[in-house]
């Protein structure tokens, strides 16, 4: 009878706990849904339960994690198995369709009842994204960006990398739904922007972007985006359609400094097809467009303020027989005779334009600026030198011995002395004379003549009766700036350089020495 003892404790424990069944407690299970504002249900939501709580300004906030999970694609729920030691009667309940915290939408007081039977259900808001191109008709998978929104300090609205929420698609079917919250509603402590940021790409890496994208608690938002884009038809001088596949760029329109239309960057290109017509989707902005001549490559047609407008197209035919639509190689090259023109589009690389013969010259680096410099330049007397006013430029430095602010070598140039900073001993330094237009060596103001400086814009000039110093006339403003050697020759024609575009810069002949 050794067995009575243990027969005994089941017996009272059975006895127990049909005395008293809630000494047992049972796994919490609880049902939970995600549906849109049309009632239907959100495939992939997970849910996230968490025992309530408050911070330190009795705010209520989640605990501890009790259970997860996520609402299966074909059923529409989501099965969570909850801590079987909780004893809080409500909760705080987290859902998310997309998986950034800050995107998460937080629901307070939730009374979870722990029976299958049963289930939570919850309305998620967010945003339904449509695209359209510029005669309304549905684009298709088109991908997109978006973003939290927050504001800079002159609340202006801003887009930060770090507040992605996703890159979405709408796929064949042409829209889709982002479901996110309305912070301000429920985000974990309602700081959450209630605005999202839409950028999109499409066609010739066109960036469009939307900001102010709202959204209401528990409801969709409609997002219908319309691309802006060109429509164009070609015709030649006779009236007749230019042939298919006749390619068409596009450019940034800019204006130099004296106002006259330029191409900046360029953006794109594209074809007319077997219908005629070429088209172009961009985002709104003033555009030039080129079209090279097929019989003379060199002769350009160019045509300028094309202005594209938010969510429309633009449908232009133009006719290739206007004299002021079209560039020779000449004009550009005249037009730019003197100037030292940089890169844009490249690496920043310089070119001379040499007045003579209106044909560019590579300043690979300093010792090919000193070799154009030599061949190219044009001598000079010293009393014609004099009637043009120095430049000086603060970014390529100089030995000065003297510290008059005249570089010794421009010293050498003007006739005076290293190691004086007051030659004529007028007592005004050597530099503010020469920077004021004033004789250093003696009484009086120096002959400048600006006709005659006019005449030199864009030279390279020799100084031939000292020793052979060269200075550049920058074109601009007439004054001649110093080139001691190679790397300041290079540094000097660098920083005067004017931007040009490549598809200018093809149109100047190269030139070789």
């Amino acid at each position: 009878m050794k067995h009575k003892p243990i027969l005994t404790i089941i017996l009272f424990l059975a006895l127990g706990l049909a005395l008293y069944p809630s000494l047992v407690k049972a796994a919490c299970v609880t049902q939970l849904v995600a549906r849109n504002v049309s009632g239907e249900f959100i495939p992939n939501v997970r849910f996230e339960v968490y025992e309530q709580t408050r911070d330190v300004n009795n705010h209520l906030k989640p605990g501890k994690l009790l259970g997860s999970g996520t609402s299966d694609k074909i059923l529409g729920k989501a099965t969570i198995t909850l801590n079987s030691t909780v004893s809080t009667s409500t909760y705080a309940l987290k859902a998310q369709s997309v998986t950034k915290d800050f995107t998460s939408f937080w629901f307070y007081q939730q009374d979870l009842h722990c029976n299958e039977a049963y289930q939570v259900e919850k309305t998620l808001s967010g945003i339904k994204f449509v695209f359209r191109d510029g005669a309304g008709s549905l684009k298709k998978n088109v991908a997109f960006d978006l973003y939290t929104q927050k504001y800079d300090v002159d609340n202006k609205p801003v887009k930060d990398k770090k507040d992605l929420v996703g890159t979405f698609n709408t796929g064949e079917v042409g829209h889709t739904t982002v479901y996110v919250p309305q912070g301000s509603v429920r985000s974990i402590d309602g700081q959450i922007s209630d605005s999202y940021v839409m950028e999109a790409k499409s066609g010739n890496n066109g960036v469009y972007t939307k900001y102010d994208i709202g959204v209401l608690d528990a409801a969709i938002t409609e997002n219908e985006y319309t691309f802006s884009d060109l429509k164009v038809i070609l015709k030649d001088a006779a009236g007749g359609l230019m042939p298919e596949k006749t390619k068409i760029e596009v450019y940034q329109q800019i204006k130099d400094v004296n106002g006259s239309y330029r191409f900046g960057t360029k953006l794109g290109e594209f074809l007319t097809n077997s219908e005629a017509y070429g088209l172009f989707v961009y985002h709104p902005g003033t555009y030039a467009l080129q079209v090279r001549d097929r019989v003379t490559p060199t002769k350009v047609y160019r045509i300028w303020d094309v202005r594209l407008r938010e969510g429309q197209r633009l449908s232009r035919t133009y006719t290739l027989n206007k004299t002021d639509q079209y560039e020779q190689v000449s004009d550009i090259s005249n037009r730019l005779k003197g100037y030292i023109m940089l890169q844009t589009q490249a690496h920043g690389e310089a070119w001379y334009i040499n007045p003579q013969d209106g044909k560019r010259y590579y300043l690979k680096d300093g010792a090919e600026a000193y070799k154009i410099m030599s061949r190219l330049g044009a001598g000079i007397t010293n009393a014609g030198l004099d009637k043009i006013s120095a430049g000086f430029l603060t970014q390529v430095v100089y030995t000065d011995s003297d510290n008059d602010s005249l570089p010794d070598k421009i010293e050498e140039s003007f006739g005076t002395t290293i190691d004086n900073p007051d030659t004529d001993g007028d007592s005004y330094q050597d530099g503010a004379e020469v920077r004021n237009g004033y004789n250093p060596r003696g009484a009086g103001k120096l002959p400048l003549d600006k006709t005659f400086s006019d005449k030199q814009k864009g030279k390279i000039l020799l100084q031939v009766e000292r020793q052979g110093q060269a200075w550049y006339v920058d074109p601009r403003d007439g004054r001649r700036y110093y080139m001691a050697d190679g790397p300041s020759a290079y540094g000097v024609m660098r920083y005067l350089g004017l931007g040009i575009t490549n598809a200018d810069l093809e149109l100047i002949t190269i030139g070789e020495l």
